[in-house]
């Protein structure tokens, strides 16, 4: 049960306020924490099946049943995530975090955790696993990449898993604004019917009702109030779910750059596109309530994370899944010198990032101008409306003074 204190944060002074015992909660985040894992690892033997069921379909269709097989694959995965969605709301109420902030934090890093390696598993498993011919769940299914290519192989799945992520989101973003659109639509038939119904009932077709009634959709949110049009619409899913899909896009983009150059392109055409569908979305839904921030949270670190994870996997991929680079570093250097190359040239590109993010300030020169300049704008104005407030109160006190000192001469002119 909830434990009891005397004022603390939060509370004012004298005040009892209810806490939730950090003990229990402390157990309940490590549960959630154990059943998120047990999940993801139930989620990667369903990819392995997948996995399989792609092999079955590449030796009946080929290169074709490669993509169909990826395409299941992610389709998968997709579904998975949409049921993770509402299990991590579900596990982010059961650990009672105390503060908002806090709330936001756990769901971020649950969030981001799952969909990071749902997404990566299959991934990860072509560029490190699948060259390596491993027999899968003891049937004599063996997988391999095709032609001992690797790199292409994860370049061919990565091609389908970003082009039906990017499609699928921006088809996602514009079902709502239909629906509403359908809702209108109905809502304008329904009153049309009552209309015609309205008019027959009085002996006579009212044809100015039913022709109010039948107006285009547009028209919609002129029959209806400003406030009730609004409630009809559909609400605003805010931008948690944005700043996690740009984070995977990321995360596509940078991780498996070697595998997939052309990542960057598609990611391009899919964000353009974006753009009007998120315009669509904030001007066609319901109206969000404003939400002040300094910044985006814990999705930094997130972001920060995936730059830094993806010097790593690149290297991985380049030094491990190239089958020329594999076969000239085998001719050229001992096998055990190969990992120490890696780990030179992992650190230097570390260096190089360091160095980048050193020399290059966070915020531009022309920012911290425009900041000062607005700062002095600010000033400034303030400064004016001071001395304009200053000379009117100024004003106002020398008209009373001189107002006291005429009464008397008026009242003995009146007197008189």
């Amino acid at each position: 049960g909830a434990g009891v204190g005397e004022g603390g944060e939060g509370a004012e002074e004298g005040e009892t306020e209810h806490v939730f015992p950090e003990g229990v909660q402390l157990r309940r985040v490590l549960a959630s924490l154990a059943f998120t894992l047990t999940l993801i690892a139930a989620v990667a033997i369903g990819a392995l099946f997948t996995m399989v069921y792609k092999i079955v379909l590449r030796n009946t269709y080929g290169q074709y049943g490669n993509y169909l097989g990826s395409a299941i694959n992610v389709f998968f995965i997709s579904l998975i995530d949409l049921v993770w969605a509402k299990l991590a709301l579900i596990l982010n109420d059961w650990e009672m975090y105390r503060t908002d902030s806090q709330w936001f934090n756990a769901l971020v890093y649950k969030t981001f955790l799952f969909r990071f390696l749902n997404k990566n598993i299959t991934p990860f498993y072509i560029a490190f696993v699948q060259g390596l011919e491993l027999e899968l769940f003891g049937y004599g299914v063996r997988d391999s990449c095709p032609n001992e290519d690797c790199l292409r192989a994860l370049s061919d799945y990565l091609l389908v898993a970003v082009v039906i992520s990017e499609v699928s989101r921006n088809l996602i973003t514009l079902i709502p604004i239909f629906l509403d659109w359908l809702k209108a639509q109905m809502l304008l038939r329904k009153r049309a019917q009552a209309a015609a119904e309205a008019a027959k009932q009085g002996g006579e077709l009212d044809t100015e009702a039913v022709a109010v009634a039948v107006a285009p959709p547009s028209a919609a949110d002129l029959l209806l109030e400003a406030v009730e049009a609004e409630l009809l619409r559909t609400e605003y899913p805010g931008t948690f779910n944005e700043m996690l899909e740009l984070s995977i896009q990321l995360g596509y983009v940078t991780m498996f750059a070697v595998g997939f150059p052309i990542a960057p392109f598609f990611v391009l055409l899919a964000n353009m596109v974006e753009r009007k569908t998120d315009a669509l979305k904030t001007l066609h839904m319901r109206r969000p309530r404003y939400r002040g921030a300094t910044g985006i949270g814990s999705w930094q670190s997130v972001l920060e994370f995936l730059v830094a994870f993806s010097v790593v996997t690149n290297m991985l991929i380049l030094f491990f899944s190239s089958k020329w680079l594999r076969d000239f570093l085998a001719a050229t250097l001992p096998a055990r010198y190969v990992l120490l190359v890696v780990v030179i040239v992992e650190h230097l590109l570390f260096l190089l990032k360091l160095g980048i993010s050193v020399y290059l300030p966070d915020t531009p020169a022309w920012v911290f101008r425009a900041q000062a300049r607005q700062a002095l704008t600010m000033k400034g104005t303030s400064e004016s409306a001071i001395h304009e407030k200053t000379l009117e109160l100024r004003a106002r006190i020398q008209q009373m003074r001189s107002t006291s000192i005429a009464m008397p001469d008026e009242r003995d002119k009146l007197l008189a």
